[in-house]
């Protein structure tokens, strides 16, 4: 494999993906590695391939398994290892009726605290899992059909599941 240099068209067509959703996944940090050289874009085939082994490695979308929980368990797994910087929240009203799934850094108390000041129910962290952007927002589209406004959602019987297993999980580790 040479180490030849393809511009986002080529790209997307050796990826059968349009070149815009190279460019989404770019500003995304997602997709195959890529260098600006004289103000363009450019593609490796290795760097192509590369991203095609690894995605395909760690099933790449939430689409390649067939039950939203284990989707989200896979997706946790792949992230823990990946980040462990930032991480996901997950925050309930204390009625249990709603839950935040957002992405923070530093300690959860703190974006407790913030969210707190403009929300009239109580609120309490249950659980924080190493990850980013990319969990978070593979997490909020798993979960697309509960969601009420930006980043809140029915608290749902697909959600407490996931949530408990998760739980079960960290206690165990």
């Amino acid at each position: 494999m040479t180490d030849s240099y393809i511009l986002p068209d080529e790209a997307a067509a050796i990826l059968r993906v349009s070149p815009s959703t190279l460019s989404n996944w770019r500003s995304r940090g997602d997709g195959p590695q890529y260098a600006v050289i004289g103000g363009r874009i450019h593609y490796t085939e290795r760097g192509i391939h590369e991203f095609v082994r690894e995605s395909t490695e760690r099933g790449n979308s939430l689409r390649s398994f067939n039950c939203p929980i284990k989707q989200a368990m896979e997706h946790i797994r792949w992230h823990s290892k990946q980040e462990q910087i930032k991480f996901v929240y997950f925050i309930q009203t204390v009625d249990g009726k709603f839950l935040k799934i957002g992405v923070g850094s530093g300690k959860v108390e703190y974006r407790l605290a913030s969210l707190q000041t403009g929300c009239p129910l109580k609120l309490e962290a249950i659980l924080t899992v190493p990850g980013a952007q990319r969990l978070e927002r593979d997490l909020q589209q798993l979960f697309a059909d509960e969601r009420l406004v930006g980043e809140w959602f029915e608290y749902s019987e697909r959600l407490k599941l996931l949530v408990s297993m998760i739980l079960k999980r960290q206690a165990r580790q």
